[in-house]
């Protein structure tokens, strides 16, 4: 809303994108963008799906170039259905209200997180590889590297709380809590998935270890984020 979607119309203008704004649920946005991205595949070598928090830059050798605006994509291929992004950065932008752009690369602190992301092949596009995070399925980890391709993922310094907050929100959301269990029935209904797998499974780890201790789990939270300050 407002000043959201002024900016994202600007984009659409300006850039070849493709921008989408959308009203389905969490539940159904997977199939709602599948659906999207079946209208313009044809016209793509490689589709690249990003939150409006993430970038992806050309990333030479010793890491990623936020500010550059040259990014080259390996010619299609049409061997594969999905392209391997090898490395991922996550970058402390300054809190809101702070001196500094929260896209400077000046004012951030990079921080390599040792994960895969995914490009989808756009002659190629299965839907069975696609997901709402992008991340490297296990049908897709064989998948060749995206040379000196990166994406960087752009995110303020929040609280252990309002993190927590986000967290149990995206799974009400996603119906697998209702809002008036109790704290025995949350846990036992998410220790019922399976560590590291399925969607938002980050959020249902957050909410999991909170309710099993929450002192130990907010002290982690902010030996991890060293630039979340309680």
């Amino acid at each position: 809303t407002g000043d959201q979607v002024t900016y994202l119309q600007h984009v659409r203008n300006r850039f070849p994108i493709n921008v989408k704004h959308d009203l389905a649920g969490l539940n159904d946005c997977v199939k709602s963008m599948v659906r999207w991205i079946e209208t313009f595949k044809s016209r793509y070598w490689w589709i690249v799906k990003v939150d409006t928090d993430e970038f992806i830059v050309l990333a030479p050798g010793a890491g990623p170039q936020p500010n550059t605006s040259s990014l080259h994509l390996p010619v299609g291929n049409n061997a594969y259905r999905t392209l391997r992004v090898p490395t991922r950065f996550d970058v402390d932008a300054p809190s809101p209200g702070s001196t500094g752009h929260a896209v400077d690369v000046e004012c951030a602190r990079k921080v390599k997180a040792g994960m895969f992301k995914q490009i989808y092949s756009g002659p190629n596009f299965d839907s069975s590889t696609f997901n709402l995070g992008s991340h490297v399925k296990p049908s897709t980890r064989t998948s060749p590297i995206a040379k000196d391709v990166a994406i960087v993922h752009y995110h303020f310094a929040r609280t252990y709380e309002e993190d927590l907050r986000i967290a149990r929100q995206t799974i009400l959301s996603h119906h697998f809590i209702d809002l008036n269990d109790t704290d025995d029935v949350v846990i036992r209904k998410l220790s019922r998935f399976r560590k590291g797998h399925g969607t938002s499974w980050q959020k249902r780890a957050t909410v999991l270890r909170d309710l099993q201790n929450r002192s130990a789990a907010r002290q982690q939270y902010y030996r991890d984020h060293s630039g979340s300050k309680p």
